[in-house]
């Protein structure tokens, strides 16, 4: 299944879904043992507000790469937390 933001260095590949959730992570051969098999390993942020996970609703989410790199831009906002994360 194709991932909307795969970052790898030639014995690491981390494929990141549209929610930004891990979904495929291999090691240490790309294309081998995919130790994350499609299951969803999320991530979230702590706050004095409370806990909130990355891909909940409440998140903007802008993915892409830094222009004319592979380096990651992926913006993260959370309007009610006040909170804005960016990834590379």
């Amino acid at each position: 299944m194709p991932r909307d933001i795969p970052v790898g260095n030639g014995s690491l590949l981390v494929a990141f879904d549209a929610d930004y959730t891990i979904r495929d992570l291999y090691y240490p051969r790309v294309g081998k043992e995919n130790h994350a098999l499609g299951n969803p390993c999320r991530f979230g942020v702590w706050t004095r507000e409370g806990y909130s996970w990355i891909n909940a609703r409440e998140w903007k989410l802008a993915l892409g790469y830094m222009k004319e790199t592979l380096v990651t831009n992926v913006r993260a906002f959370h309007e009610r937390l006040g909170l804005q994360l960016t990834c590379n």
